[in-house]
């Protein structure tokens, strides 16, 4: 009986034991001790996409950094591409910068990329790690080491080159408005003006050259005129039977003095002789007329017995002088 209870007693301290070993291992509160947490980074990077499927060739990606940090941390945004820069495949066409404070120890940071892609499709390509430096202040020091910090890439699917069916057509946006324009049209007009001008004086020129050679086409020459007068009343002032005229001196002269009102384009019947010879510079045969007009002009001063007879030489000698003024002017 004693023996008995001795086996009980041993076996009931053995359950107690047992019991009390279990209870330390599979109760939750009873073992566990928790481990202290980790320091976090103080930095945190994320890209945030609206989509990353559905764009197509020259479509605008809108794709944005967003980093948040903690403490004092002093970032760097120096390697971020900048706009018309391409990353990887892709084309930076705008790039915003912008960051708020949430709390004395955190910062917000958002950088706002507009992406444009010219490639081969369809295509599933990744907008690369971007290059982040940070420098974390010790102590006192007033330089600052940075370190390089890259975020996770993103990937962008591509899709083929448009829709399959036709997209709505884009509202009409009007002409751009450019301030140098009136300077433009102001150029213009300037010089559709200065053409015009111009034109107008070429016009004018040519027009007063061609009255000229018509007016000299359709007018005969002075010395043909006088030749042909001169041969023409020879006759009337000088018959065969020789009578005394003294009519014939001044017809002669008149007629002279036709001849360089015509050809020297002076008042030949207003001037004296030696006024005549002043202004007579290149005409033909003016010495040789102004020569015949003097001996006209002397003839009034000549007895009437001799008269008839000089007249009637100058006269000859007015044929013969016209006469080859005009054979020159024809060669």
């Amino acid at each position: 009986m004693k023996k008995n209870v001795i086996i009980l007693t041993i076996v009931s301290a053995l359950a107690s034991f047992l019991g009390y070993l279990a209870a330390l291992v599979f109760h939750p509160g009873a073992s566990v001790i928790p481990s202290p947490n980790p320091e976090r980074f103080p930095i945190i990077s994320r890209f945030e996409l609206l989509r990353d499927y559905g764009y197509f060739i020259g479509d605008e990606i809108p794709l944005t950094l967003i980093i948040e940090t903690t403490g004092n941390v002093v970032l760097d945004l120096v390697n971020l591409p900048q706009p018309g820069e391409k990353h990887g495949v892709f084309e930076i066409r705008n790039r915003t910068l912008s960051s708020s404070t949430r709390s004395s120890q955190k910062k917000l940071y958002r950088v706002a990329f507009i992406l444009q892609y010219f490639g081969p499709t369809p295509l599933t390509t990744q907008f690369d790690a971007l290059e982040i430096l940070y420098a974390v202040p010790q102590g006192q020091q007033d330089s600052l080491t940075y370190r390089s910090l890259f975020t996770q890439p993103v990937t962008i699917n591509i899709s083929r080159i448009g829709p399959y069916r036709s997209p709505k057509a884009l509202a009409v946006k009007g002409p751009l408005s450019d301030s140098r324009l009136w300077l433009i049209w102001t150029a213009i007009c300037t010089g559709i003006v200065c053409i015009a001008i111009s034109g107008g004086g070429w016009g004018r020129i040519w027009w007063k050259q061609r009255q000229r050679k018509a007016l000299q086409i359709s007018k005969p020459p002075a010395a043909a005129t006088i030749l042909a007068r001169l041969q023409r009343e020879e006759d009337l002032f000088f018959p065969s039977a020789i009578l005394s005229s003294f009519s014939a001196g001044e017809r002669l002269a008149q007629t002279l003095r036709e001849y360089l009102q015509m050809e020297g384009q002076v008042a030949a019947f207003s001037m004296t002789t030696n006024e005549l010879a002043c202004s007579l510079n290149g005409t033909p045969g003016a010495q040789a007329v102004l020569h015949l007009l003097k001996q006209c002009d002397a003839l009034k001063y000549s007895p009437s017995t001799t008269s008839t007879l000089t007249a009637q030489d100058l006269w000859r000698q007015a044929i013969t002088l016209f006469a080859s003024l005009q054979k020159e002017r024809a060669v």
